[in-house]
């Protein structure tokens, strides 16, 4: 796994398949039309409501009275795995450098 990848992954924690699979037969059954599981999947699914139907008041007003706020702390998510990629990239290229260095005759 990319580092790059790991290190975003580790914000969040990652589910099993099987907390995955439980939450989505859960939805189907009563009738949700989106699986959203821990805190950033939910405000994922605030975000991304669009036009999709929605059964539950609660969440109506979630979405309706949070979308603006949460897009906000979205765009902070976004700065800081924008800034783990950047992280990374230098790195990489660095370490390139290094060995290309290193792999060149030096001229004395």
């Amino acid at each position: 796994m990319p580092e790059e990848t790991q290190l975003i992954s580790e914000t969040a924690g990652l589910f099993s398949p099987e907390q995955v699979a439980e939450a989505h037969v859960k939805d189907i059954e009563s009738g949700n039309y989106y699986t959203a599981i821990g805190l950033d999947g939910w405000m994922l699914s605030i975000l991304t409501a669009g036009a999709a139907p929605e059964r539950n008041m609660l969440r109506s007003l979630a979405q309706i009275l949070l979308a603006g706020l949460l897009r906000g702390v979205i765009l902070v998510y976004t700065g800081y795995f924008y800034g783990i990629v950047k992280k990374c990239y230098r790195r990489r290229k660095a370490e390139a450098q290094r060995q290309q260095q290193k792999s060149e005759p030096s001229v004395e």
